[in-house]
This record gives structure tokens, sequence and C-alpha cells, in this order.
């Protein structure tokens, strides 16, 4: 069996298999001398020339030379998955990460199904993260040719995984530059490339600089055809720029969600989703009158008015606004019902919520600052109008960590125990002899409020 340059530079990759609901990919997992706990990770996907199910061939281009040229990798987790050449039983219709013709370039994601090979990778990449007890702030995806093609299509659908990508000679969906605009992506393609024309991922970086991409460079290679990567992965810094990144330098309010390929709804663009019950729709309607003659787009999907023949029981308004959290189509929501507690239940039943019942605004402050909620209920029966949009204004115009600047780690003490709630499996907590798997460790230091602090 051939043994490649990589192996002789970072030392051994373990022989691994994953299998799925809809298959089974193998792959390689390289760990480093450190080890894996804390450790970060760079999902390398490769061209359509390693395809096969020897388990080999994807480490023989393009990873030696970024191992080589960038001395970070020899501290980072490498796990190599191989796209098998042909469908079982074996037939002459080819395999690939993303199933549409190279030549053409750039593609609709929509109209283009995720092959069951990427949802295979996207699942063994998080159990790894949860197993091997990484750092998953610092997850990267790097890909050439077919394998370009697969990084753009991960981030693209999971955007929320990766703290930086670095696409080489592949092509995208310039309708999602929107969508991934904030990820921190390189780029790279040969001037000459005759295989995967320059011509996707030209317009694409057009696409992403339209939209605002503020840590986004395209690369390309005057001269040089589709055998564009070796120079890709040893330009000048592309590792240290890599590992620098990190998902939390990106987004520091609710990170980690899905976004099912849809553009969020945020309260940075004065988005809000709201619902009520019968019981709170009164002062659903008046904190809803409040923020739309300040400027706010609310989404209502719960009772409307008052008079209803035939409202909608809490609950199940509140696993609707659960769902939606969950899909990643809106940043935060306001609920609200007789008490605020009942539709909190519903929507806490949904993964990726984490919902606060308030009755004061201090409290509504603390749950977004603090805890990093993503939907707030109150109680009709007793809030009062006034009260329940101060509460609104409190939770929906801050962010995470905002006020408490001056206390050492208060951000990254909070931020932990978020990621530790995201990452929660009560089925693994069991099995771990009701232990948590921690991501780390922060010390909240015991540090006084400043005085001109506690005078306002």
């Amino acid at each position: 069996m051939d043994r490649y340059e990589v192996e002789d530079i970072l030392g051994e990759f373990k022989f691994c298999e994953y299998s799925g609901a809809k298959g089974t990919i193998p792959y390689r997992l390289h760990i480093p001398e450190g080890g894996a706990k804390g450790a970060p990770v760079v999902l390398f996907m490769h061209g359509a020339g390693e395809r096969g199910t020897d388990n080999t061939l994807q480490l023989r281009a393009a990873l030696d030379v970024f191992a080589r040229c960038n001395p970070e990798v020899k501290s980072a987790v490498v796990i190599a998955p191989q796209c098998p050449r042909l469908v079982p039983p074996e037939t002459e219709v080819e395999e690939t990460w993303v199933k549409y013709p190279w030549h053409l370039g750039n593609y609709s994601v929509d109209e283009t199904p995720e092959t069951w090979e990427l949802e295979t990778v996207v699942e063994l990449l998080k159990k790894n993260i949860k197993e091997l007890e990484v750092d998953a702030d610092r997850v990267y995806v790097m890909g050439l040719s077919m394998g370009g093609f697969a990084t753009w299509d991960l981030i693209m659908r999971h955007g929320e995984l990766f703290a930086a990508a670095m696409p080489i000679c592949g092509a995208a969906d310039t309708s999602k530059a929107e969508l991934i605009k904030d990820i921190p992506i390189r780029t790279f393609h040969g001037e000459v490339d005759d295989t995967v024309p320059p011509t996707g991922t030209r317009q694409m970086a057009e696409a992403l600089r339209a939209a605002g991409a503020a840590d986004f460079d395209y690369i390309e290679f005057p001269g040089i055809g589709h055998w564009s990567w070796d120079l890709a992965c040893s330009h000048p810094g592309i590792g240290a720029w890599m590992f620098s990144k990190r998902l939390s330098d990106r987004i520091k309010s609710n990170d980690n969600k899905p976004t099912g390929g849809k553009t969020m709804k945020t309260v940075k663009d004065k988005q809000v989703l709201v619902a009520a019950d019968f019981a709170g729709v009164a002062l659903k309607n008046a904190v809803v009158a409040h923020l739309e003659k300040n400027g706010w787009t609310c989404t209502d999907v719960g009772v409307k008015t008052t008079d209803e023949e035939h409202p909608e029981m809490f609950h199940r308004i509140g696993f609707r606004v659960g769902s939606m959290i969950a899909e990643g189509e809106f940043e935060r929501a306001l609920i609200f019902c007789g008490t605020g507690m009942g539709i909190h239940i519903a929507a806490s039943k949904c993964p990726h919520v984490y919902a606060a019942v308030c009755e004061t605004p201090h409290s509504a402050l603390r749950a977004i600052t603090g805890n990093n909620c993503n939907v707030l209920a109150m109680g009709g029966h007793w809030i009062g109008h006034n009260l329940g949009i101060e509460m609104a204004e409190a939770f929906l115009y801050h962010n995470m960590g905002d006020g408490y600047e001056w206390w050492p780690n208060f951000y990254e003490f909070h931020k932990l125990a978020y990621d530790e709630l995201e990452a929660f499996d009560y089925e693994e907590y069991k099995a771990n002899g009701f232990q948590v798997k921690k991501l780390g460790e922060v010390d909240l230091l015991d540090c006084p409020k400043p005085e001109e602090l506690k005078r306002r």
C-alpha cells in the first residue's frame, strides 16, 4: 500500500471508517503529538483523482505541501475522508462530492441536493469533534478541484461548523454570497484552468465582495492550469491566517446554529419573530406596535387578535417558534402567553433554543448578556404593556457580554457554558456516568464592579 509524504511530515494517519444512515465513508485521521483534546481540526476534501475505497489515495495531493509549508498543521487533528468512485454495486455512474458537471462552474445549491457522501462527512466530522474533545471553535475546511466544490458546498450548507475555509479550483453558488460573507475565506484558481474554469471562482469572488465580505481574498495564478493546489497550499502565510480564525470571533451571539441554506433574519437588521396565544396577544400587540414604530420588522406566527374564534393552543405556537429558531430562520424571538411559562416550555423542546421567562427589564437584559438566550417569553396576565416594551428592548438591543467588558473572562466563562449546553446529549451524558464532557476550563475572576459603574 502506498505511503505518501504527508505521513512522513505529520506522522501516522489512522485508518478509519464511518457508517451513516445513507452509506459508509472511509477516512484517515491524524492525531497530533500533543493529543486531540483542545486541538484545532482541518477537514481535507480531496479531488476526483483520489476517489476510491482504498482509504489511501486521498493523502496523495496537496496535504503534503500544506503540512510542509505551514508548521501550524502539526498541532492539528486532520480528517481526510475518501469519496467512492462508483455507485455500489459498481456501475458506470461515478460518485462525486457535489453532483454537478465541473466544467459548467457555478451551480444552484437549492436545485442541487446534498450528496449522501457530504451528508456522511458532516456526520463523521461532528462525531469526531465530540468524541475527540477538539477545539470546536477552530474547525477548518479545505479542498481541491472536486474537493473545492465540496468546500464551498459545506460552508454554504453547514457554515456554522467552520471557522475558515480554503476552496481551491472549485465553484459555488453566487446567490449564497450573503449567507457566507462572514466566513473567512481564501480561494485560489489557475488562470488557464480548462478542467474547472476560473470564471466560477471569479464570479463568486465578485458576489462576496459585493455582499461586503470582510475577510475574503481570491488569488488567481497567471498562466497556471488546473494543478494550482501546490501553489495555493504554499501561499505565504496561508496556514497562519487559517489557524488564527475562530468561530467566536465571527459570531458573538447565538452561534453554532444550523442555517439550512437560508439567510437568517437577525436583530442587526431589526428582524424578530413574535408569537402569542389568546392570553398573551394584547401584550404582544403592544410590543409589536412599539417595535414597528421604531423600524423593526416583526414576523407574527401566532394569534393575531383578542377575538379570534378558535385561537391556536399555546404549546403548538411554541413548537412553531422553536422550530423556526432551530432551523436558523430567525436569530431571536419574543413569545407571549398567560404566564410565559407554557409557551416557553414548548419552544424549549426544539434543539438550539435557549428560552427565558422574564418579568423585569433587568432579567431580560441578563438573559441575553449573560446566558445568550435567543427566545424571550413574557406573561400577559401580569406584565403591563410599558414594562413589556422595556423588556423587549433590553433583550433585542444587546448581545452576550455587553456591559461586562470590565469583568475579565465574563464573556469567555459564559460562552463556554453556552457551548457545553449546545453540545449536550443526554444519552452520551448518561453513558459517561453522568459526567459532562468538558470543552475547556475558564476561571471567572472575582472582580469588583468599578465605582463609576455602581453609580449608574
